[in-house]
């Protein structure tokens, strides 16, 4: 086994001494802690070398994900398959465009890796009008038939003007265009609405991806409001 080759590290982040890795293959992104990595790397470098029971524990997983591969034949053979696909799928396979609306966040997550850039910048209408058109332009330049947008953040409702106003002149141009349309938002889930929904759903939303983590106790440890309030509660009686 071996290290993907598509890696991309980032050191001393989120703190001193733990690295993010990111697989440009996969999109997987991960978080390792010093030990963690020095023992993979040890494991890595010699099959035979002893090694934690949770890094051996983990060695499925990072699989899956593409941090690690049996080798560079593999890799090699994954990497055509994937080019393969997006070739014969191309008029298929949506369009996919992740979009942030804001850095900005109501909570503050214990593992948060995007605390540095959390605060003071959001998409204002002049730049949600210019990605709508760069949107645009790309999908009918390519032929394309399907686009699909995520929203994201930061908490992406603290600043929802943008997912409005984009996927209005999205749904408008699609109709004319014969091109299909869907958006999804992806949120800590605090600031749904039922106005908000009712608004967004005749312009395409499809889906609402919302993150808690664990049960009550282990969500509100790990992911509570920026005041420290527990937030569990508030995002299961917004899904309801």
């Amino acid at each position: 086994m071996e290290f993907s080759k598509f890696n991309i590290w980032v050191e001393n982040h989120p703190d001193k001494g733990d690295s993010l890795v990111f697989n440009a293959r996969t999109q997987a992104l991960i978080k390792m802690d010093k030990e963690f990595r020095r023992d993979l790397t040890s494991l890595l470098d010699s099959s035979q070398a002893p090694a934690p029971e949770r890094v051996r524990e983990s060695l499925d997983s990072l699989k899956e994900n593409g941090i690690i591969v049996a080798d560079e034949k593999e890799e090699a053979a994954k990497t055509k398959d994937f080019f393969r696909q997006l070739k014969s799928e191309s008029n298929v396979l949506p369009f996919e465009v992740t979009l942030l609306t804001t850095y900005a966040c109501n909570f503050r997550c214990v593992y948060c890796f995007e605390e540095s850039v959390r605060e003071g910048v959001s998409l204002d209408e002049k730049t949600a009008r210019q990605a709508s058109e760069w949107i645009m332009r790309t999908a009918g330049e390519a032929g394309l038939k399907s686009v699909f947008v995520v929203y994201y953040g930061g908490e992406p409702l603290l600043n929802p003007g943008p997912i409005h106003l984009i996927s209005e002149r999205l749904t408008e141009w699609s109709r004319q265009a014969g091109v299909a349309f869907g958006s999804s938002i992806i949120t800590n889930g605090s600031l749904l609405t039922p106005e908000l929904i009712d608004r967004l759903v005749p312009v395409g939303l499809k889906e609402i991806r919302v993150t808690v983590d664990g049960d009550r106790q282990a969500h509100d440890e790990k992911r509570p409001f920026a005041d420290g309030r527990p937030s569990f509660d508030r995002i299961i009686e917004n899904i309801k």
